[in-house]
């Protein structure tokens, strides 16, 4: 089903059956359809075909040809688009939800799945074939997102809950804009 919403052009499998199904928070956003097809196949861009048993994140990224085109769809949001660090850690964690559309899978999953990590036998780096390559946007959107993932992740390790890490950060943002939060929380150039 193709949604409009802000602007922007979603499309989410329904999860409920039926002709025309009602939204559910559950719905999955998903990218256009040349993502699931291989690019050496001359054949018309289409979705595969969604039965109960492929309703799932595991089962979507099997299906994803093209990672490359992942990006346009499943993106984190500027940073001044988050009201929060709740709300970025949603997108990190569950996926985040955009009301009357759907979720997008978490970025975790994605980054994970095609993110840029070192092979385990070589220990080479390889890039990220999800996120766009030598694009400035992409990577400042990406760092800043990163950010707060990594401050997150660490309160995590040190052994707060994610519910006490978030309520400290957002203790520390008071009326902060994000942006201004990070720029607070980013290190000054030449400081020790």
């Amino acid at each position: 089903v193709s949604i409009a919403h802000d602007g922007k052009t979603h499309t989410a499998l329904r999860l409920l059956p039926g002709p025309s199904p009602p939204y559910t928070p559950f719905d999955m956003v998903l990218p256009e359809p040349a993502a699931f097809c291989d690019p050496t196949n001359m054949t018309v861009d289409r979705y595969p075909a969604f039965t109960s048993r492929n309703c799932n994140w595991t089962s979507v990224f099997a299906m994803i040809k093209q990672p490359a085109l992942l990006w346009k769809a499943w993106r984190p949001e500027s940073l001044g688009s988050y009201p929060n660090v709740r709300l970025l850690w949603q997108a990190w964690d569950e996926g985040a939800l955009i009301e009357g559309v759907g979720r997008k899978p978490p970025l975790r999953l994605v980054d994970e799945e095609w993110g840029s990590q070192k092979h385990w036998k070589t220990l080479k780096g390889r890039l990220p074939s999800w996120r766009p390559h030598q694009n400035a946007s992409v990577r400042q959107t990406w760092s800043q997102f990163q950010f707060f993932v990594k401050r997150v992740e660490q309160a995590l390790a040190n052994g707060s809950t994610a519910s006490e890490a978030l309520q400290d950060f957002e203790s520390q943002r008071g009326d902060q804009s994000m942006p201004k939060f990070h720029k607070f929380l980013q290190p000054r150039k030449g400081a020790k």
